[in-house]
C-alpha cells in the first residue's frame, strides 16, 4: 500500500468519524430546536391565550358587578363597551387556539369550552348588558347572581383543565426531549471514543511504516555526507518510501560509477590542460610578433593615407579653380555679346547723327542762299547760317570718326568673343578632367583610409589575440590547477570499485 492510500485511508476515517459526530450533533440540535418550537408553539402560546381569556372573563365579571352597583349611564356605558370589546377578543384568541397542533384530550376539552363558554356569553353577559342599558340594575344584579355565576364555573374549570394539560404535556415534552439528548450524547461518547482508538491504532500503524525506512533513508543519506558509497539498503516496501530508497541505492552505485569516471577524466584533464598551456604560450609569441609587424604596416599606410588626403585637398582646390575658370570664361564671351550689340545699337545712332548732320548742313545751305537773296537784310542769318553749316560739317566728321572706331571696336569684340569661345571647350574639359582626378582623389583616400581601417583592425586582432593567448595559458594552468584540486576533492569519497566497475561496463 502506497503513502498517499495509507494518508488517504487516515484522513477518510477521522473524515467519517467527524461526519458521523457532526451529523448526531445536527440532529441533537435539530432535536431540541423542534422540541422547543412545539414546547413554545403548542404549549407556551395556548397558555397565554387560555390566560388572557381567563383574565379578559374575571375583568367582564368585576365590570358588570360595578357597573350594577353604579347607576352613572355614562358609567355603565364604558363598562358595557369594554365587556363587549373583551367578548370579541375571546373570540379572536380562541379561533387562534384552535389553530393550533391539538391532542385528542385537548380538542375534547375545547369543545366542552365552546359549548360552555356561548352560554355564559349569551345567557349571562350579555343579557347583564342589556339589563344595565336599560337602567335596570337590580335585575343585572340577579343576572350576575343566579345567571352569570353559576355558568362561569364550568368555563372556568374548562379553562384550568386546558392549562393543567398544557403544562403536563410540555413536561412531557421536556422529558422526552430531556431522554432523546442523553441517548444522542451516550452514543456520540462512544463513537468519539472509538473513533479515537481506531485512529491512533491505525495511525501509529501508518507513521510506523513511513518513519522506518524514512529512518533508513536518512541514515543512507548521512553515509553519502560523511562521503561513504559503499552502504548497501535492503528494501522491504513498495511505497513511495520503498521506491525512494531503491532511487537512492541506484543513486549510490551510479554515483559510484560516476566519480571513478570523474577520477579518470580529472586526470586526463590534468595532461590536456598542460599541452594546452605549452601550445598557448607558443601562440602568444607569434601574436606578438605579428602585431608587431601589423604595427609597423599601420604606420607606413597613415603616412600614405596623409599622403592622398593632401593631393585630394589640392585636386579639389584646382577643381574649384578651373570651375571658376570656366565660369568667369562664360561670363566673359557672355559680355563680349553684349558689347558687340552695344556697338552696332552706337554704330545706328551714329548713323542717325550722320543724317541729322546732313539735314542740317542742306538747311543752313538753303539757309544761305535765302540770307543772298534777302541781302544786307540777310546779312546776320547768313553769318548764322554758315556757322550752322560749318558745325553740321564737324558734326558729321566726328560722327564719321566715331562710327569708324564702332566698327573697329565691333570687330576687336568679335575677334575677342571668338577666341574665348573658342577657349570655352579647353576650359570646360580642363575642369571636367580636374573633377574626375578629385573624384579619384576622392576614392583613393576612401580606399587608404578602408585599407589603413582595416590593418589597424587586423593590429587589434593580433594584440587581442595574443591577449587571449596569454589569458588561454593562463586558463590551462589554472585548469589544471583545478584538475588537481578536483582529484584531491574526489578523494573524500570512499568507492567501491568492484561494483563501480560492474556499474560502468553496463552503461
Amino acid at each position: 500500500m502506497s503513502v498517499k492510500v495509507k494518508l488517504a485511508t487516515l484522513l477518510g476515517l477521522l473524515s467519517i468519524l467527524l461526519l458521523a459526530i457532526g451529523f448526531l450533533g445536527l440532529y441533537g440540535m435539530n432535536s431540541a430546536v423542534e422540541g422547543l418550537r412545539t414546547v413554545y408553539n403548542d404549549r407556551t402560546v395556548p397558555l397565554q391565550q387560555l390566560g388572557k381569556i381567563r383574565a379578559d372573563l374575571l375583568w367582564n365579571r368585576i365590570a358588570l358587578t360595578a357597573a350594577a352597583a353604579d347607576p352613572d349611564p355614562a358609567f355603565i356605558r364604558e363598562q358595557t363597551e369594554k365587556v363587549t370589546k373583551n367578548l370579541e377578543e375571546i373570540d379572536k384568541i380562541w379561533a387562534r387556539f384552535m389553530e393550533t397542533n391539538l391532542t385528542p384530550e385537548e380538542t375534547r376539552l375545547a369543545e366542552t369550552f365552546a359549548q360552555d363558554f356561548p352560554r355564559l356569553k349569551e345567557d349571562g353577559m350579555e343579557v347583564c348588558m342589556q339589563q344595565l342599558l336599560a337602567g335596570d340594575a337590580e335585575a343585572a344584579t340577579n343576572t350576575i347572581a343566579t345567571k352569570i355565576r353559576p355558568l362561569y364555573v364550568p368555563v372556568g374549570e374548562d379553562l384550568d383543565a386546558l392549562v393543567a394539560l398544557q403544562d403536563r404535556v410540555a413536561n412531557e415534552e421536556f422529558h422526552k426531549a430531556e431522554a432523546e439528548y442523553s441517548a444522542i450524547r451516550t452514543f456520540s461518547i462512544i463513537s468519539i471514543s472509538a473513533g479515537v482508538i481506531l485512529a491512533i491504532l491505525l495511525g501509529t500503524m501508518i507513521i510506523r511504516s513511513i518513519t522506518n525506512p524514512l529512518a533508513r533513508a536518512v541514515e543512507l543519506a548521512n553515509r553519502l555526507a560523511d562521503g561513504d558509497l559503499t552502504h548497501q539498503v535492503e528494501v522491504d516496501s513498495k511505497d513511495e518510501i520503498g521506491r525512494l530508497l531503491d532511487s537512492m541505492r541506484n543513486m549510490v552505485s551510479r554515483l559510484s560509477g560516476i566519480i571513478m569516471e570523474v577520477r579518470q577524466n580529472a586526470a586526463i584533464l590534468n595532461q590536456v590542460s598542460q599541452q594546452v598551456n605549452s601550445s598557448a604560450q607558443s601562440m602568444s609569441q607569434n601574436s606578438s610578433e605579428l602585431a608587431a609587424n601589423v604595427e609597423e604596416s599601420s604606420s607606413t599606410m597613415e603616412e600614405m593615407v596623409s599622403s592622398i588626403v593632401q593631393n585630394t585637398e589640392n585636386a579639389q582646390l584646382t577643381e574649384k579653380i578651373a570651375q571658376d575658370s570656366a565660369g568667369a570664361a562664360k561670363e566673359g564671351s557672355a559680355a563680349v555679346r553684349r558689347t558687340i550689340e552695344a556697338m552696332q545699337q552706337i554704330a545706328d545712332k551714329i548713323n542717325v547723327v550722320q543724317e541729322i548732320a546732313y539735314q542740317t548742313n542742306l538747311l543752313a545751305l538753303n539757309a544761305a542762299i535765302e540770307a543772298a537773296r534777302a541781302g544786307e537784310h540777310g546779312q546776320g542769318f547768313a553769318v548764322v547760317a554758315t556757322e550752322v553749316r560749318k558745325l553740321a560739317e564737324r558734326s558729321r566728321g566726328s560722327a564719321q570718326e566715331i562710327s569708324e572706331i564702332a566698327a573697329n571696336s565691333v570687330d576687336v569684340a568679335e575677334k575677342a568673343g571668338k577666341l574665348i569661345e573658342d577657349m570655352q571647350p579647353s576650359i570646360q574639359k580642363t575642369a571636367d578632367l580636374v573633377v574626375e582626378i578629385s573624384a579619384s582623389s576622392r576614392q583613393q583616400k576612401d580606399g587608404a583610409e578602408q585599407i589603413n581601417t582595416g590593418i589597424q583592425q587586423m593590429s587589434q586582432v593580433s594584440q587581442q589575440s595574443a591577449s587571449s593567448a596569454e589569458e588561454l595559458a593562463a586558463t590551462a594552468e589554472e585548469l589544471s590547477g583545478q584538475a588537481d584540486s578536483l582529484m584531491d576533492n574526489l578523494a573524500f569519497f570512499n568507492v567501491d570499485e568492484s561494483r563501480s566497475s560492474a556499474q560502468a561496463r553496463r552503461r
